[in-house]
């Protein structure tokens, strides 16, 4: 926590100068606060990577799909005018539809928007656009770069709006994560078409036809259309990729123009493996549209206090899940309901499967400490909230509950500790946050604190 927050205070000291900074692509110059390393850009990627993943599901288990789509990303990254960062690619396990890429090489795709692509030189070009945008270190300059860390600063605000109540598991759709926090950046015109341009280009030297890249554009402005049905799940891509009839006017023009010789017609659309990944992932789409569906169902019996709602909602995740039984989110979600009934023999049976099939599960991990802290296993509690603290730093309830632990085994430094990382990561109305307020004054002996609510 230390070292993000001295990360965050080092980057930001560049907001007390300006000057004139260098386009590491066209050597051209432009406005900024006082340029960032490339070294410090890097580590800020790296840094924050872990709570976009894990406020958006994690990372798709599907190896098979990762490795291949991998390949193409870093053959794209070799390409780029920054080959030698160490660029890092992850599909999201959300059902919103987006890609973005953080500064200094960590790329992502959600499993929503990769579902929704024809051609694999679509999701080339695509993310060679996003590629673009860290090879012409977009984030990090000018007035994105103050959105940047807004962005980051906000991190613990979104946490605070779903996951405020440490007795109360949260719930963290497929719908929802922080990638919508990054409407906040958006991009100029002129750096989007930028990125356009870096998109074809990459894509044209890893071998792809450049043409299919209007498709993707395409696909944006009938989400657009369709947004009204579907808001939520692409209301921040039309924030981060703004569709426009000119842009893909734009993209054929830099086509004719740049490559009026290359025989696009010898160039690949889709290679040999990529139908077998798009059907198998467009029909893993299906189950968990109905695993969203249940989720909405049990905050409706939260919000309702209807328990009639979690008996259809279990019925729609095992539908769901009977088609993805190595997928993690389906029994972590029956766990789920299981807590919401206090059955927690169910939910630490179905929470076990959980973590055995992804270990590197926020939510499995977190709700099975929640059972263990419910059976007064401590140790075994203990163990989960902190790999639930480890997948996720930004979230600060895995730190209350690591407090409580610590205070009930007398470890009174560190509970301490602990009840600090939670205010350093929660918003003073949060409830968590004024629980650990409480419990970090009375250990401080500052006043006769209302005892902290029991695990």
């Amino acid at each position: 926590m230390y070292f993000r927050l001295a990360l965050l205070g080092f980057a930001l000291i560049g907001l007390v100068a300006t000057g004139c900074c260098i386009d590491p692509i066209n050597g051209e110059q432009y406005f900024c606060l006082t340029d960032m390393s490339e070294e410090q850009e890097i580590e800020l990627g790296r840094a924050y990577a872990p709570d976009f993943a894990a406020q958006s599901g994690g990372a798709y288990p599907d190896a098979e799909l990762q490795r291949y789509l991998t390949a193409i990303v870093l053959d794209l990254a070799a390409n780029s005018h920054r080959p030698g960062l160490p660029w890092n690619f992850t599909i999201l396990n959300t059902s919103q539809i987006n890609a973005f890429a953080l500064p200094g090489g960590e790329v992502f795709v959600t499993r929503g928007l990769l579902a929704r692509l024809d051609t694999e030189a679509q999701f080339a070009q695509l993310m060679g656009h996003e590629i673009g945008h860290v090879t012409h270190r977009h984030a990090v300059r000018g007035q994105n770069r103050a959105a940047l860390f807004q962005l980051i600063l906000g991190a613990a605000a979104l946490a605070d709006q779903h996951l405020t109540d440490p007795d109360s598991p949260p719930l963290i759709a497929g719908a929802t994560g922080m990638i919508g926090q990054l409407a906040m950046l958006h991009y100029s015109r002129e750096q989007e078409l930028q990125s356009d341009s870096r998109g074809i280009d990459y894509a044209i030297a890893s071998g792809y036809d450049p043409r299919e890249a209007r498709k993707t554009f395409e696909l944006f402005l009938e989400l657009k259309q369709a947004s009204g049905h579907t808001q939520g799940l692409v209301e921040e891509l039309l924030s981060t990729h703004p569709p426009d009839e000119k842009r893909i006017s734009e993209i054929d023009e830099y086509i004719a123009h740049e490559y009026p010789h290359t025989p696009v017609d010898t160039l690949v659309v889709s290679g040999r493996g990529w139908a077998g990944h798009k059907s198998r992932i467009r029909a893993a789409q299906q189950s968990y549209a109905k695993l969203d569906e249940a989720l909405a169902l049990v905050e409706k019996a939260r919000a309702e206090n209807q328990l009639g709602h979690l008996d259809q909602a279990e019925s729609l995740i095992r539908e769901g899940g009977a088609a993805l039984t190595g997928h993690a989110p389906f029994p972590a979600a029956l766990g789920l309901i299981a807590l919401e009934r206090d059955d927690t023999n169910e939910a630490s049976l179905q929470l076990d499967r959980a973590c055995r099939l992804d270990p590197d599960y926020f939510q499995g991990r977190y709700y099975r400490g929640l059972v263990h802290l419910r059976r007064k296993a401590y140790t075994e509690a203990a163990s989960d909230m902190t790999a639930a603290n480890r997948l996720y730093p930004s979230n600060p309830l895995p730190c209350y509950h690591l407090g409580a632990i610590a205070e009930n085994e007398g470890k009174k430094d560190a509970a301490i500790e602990w009840y600090g990382a939670v205010i350093g990561r929660s918003t003073a109305e949060s409830r968590v946050h004024q629980l650990a307020s409480e419990r970090l004054a009375e250990l401080q002996g500052e006043t006769t604190a209302v005892a902290a609510e029991t695990l």
